[in-house]
């Protein structure tokens, strides 16, 4: 089984959703650990595709 996904295979939404693969992070240090895995993935030669996000949570 290949490792690579294709971000359009990754349904993002609510996390109550059985069809959801993704949901939101729940506070900063979610997003914290979230940057810190995307950054490893860099290190290693890989290539992170992003949509969208925003550097900081809240409202």
């Amino acid at each position: 089984m290949s490792r690579i996904w294709s971000y359009e295979q990754i349904k993002i939404g609510d996390p109550m959703d059985p069809e959801t693969l993704m949901g939101p992070l729940i506070d900063d240090t979610a997003r914290q650990t979230m940057m810190q895995a995307i950054e490893a993935v860099k290190n290693q030669g890989g290539t992170v595709v992003r949509r969208y996000a925003p550097d900081r949570g809240g409202t």
